[in-house]
């Protein structure tokens, strides 16, 4: 094949760069690494004379470039495995999409900094956004009080 089209543009299913781009910039925001969201901004970039042209066509480029815009906010549950999944469940109630939402046991290893959060108590929730994180919550109703004042904002 001389030429490998990248398509952009979504059909019946959404494209596979924009889903790309999206997932590559979670993934940097989840790990810290900016290899991903250097790759997921050069994903928007190689669409934006189509998208620019053309939005509604391009959806989930669209999704990848509002979090490049915005970044999603962290939400890191750390606490004993049977602690965290009251917690998690409460949480997946909730209509968060902006919001990526992550329970790690204690007893997990070797994890990024940006998930590598101390437990004080039975759970800690932390909501980071970029490299910023807010002190550690240990109630779950105010965590999900304070996820969804933003969401609603």
């Amino acid at each position: 094949m001389i030429h490998r089209p990248k398509p952009g543009f979504d059909n019946a299913t959404p494209s596979g760069n924009g889903v790309a781009a999206w997932a590559l910039n979670r993934l940097g925001h989840l790990t810290g690494d900016v290899r991903y969201l250097r790759a997921a901004e050069r994903t928007i970039r190689a669409s934006w004379s189509g998208l620019a042209r053309h939005p509604a066509g391009f959806a989930s480029m669209l999704s990848g470039l509002s979090e490049v815009v915005v970044p999603p906010r962290v939400a890191v549950l750390r606490g004993a495995r049977a602690a965290l999944a009251p917690w998690a469940r409460a949480l997946a109630r909730e209509y968060l999409p902006e919001v990526l939402i992550v329970a790690v046991p204690e007893d997990v290893r070797g994890l990024p900094e940006v998930l590598d959060k101390p437990v004080r108590g039975a759970v800690n929730g932390y909501i980071c956004q970029g490299v910023t994180c807010l002190e550690p919550v240990s109630d779950i109703n105010l965590m999900r009080d304070m996820l969804l004042s933003r969401t609603r904002a």
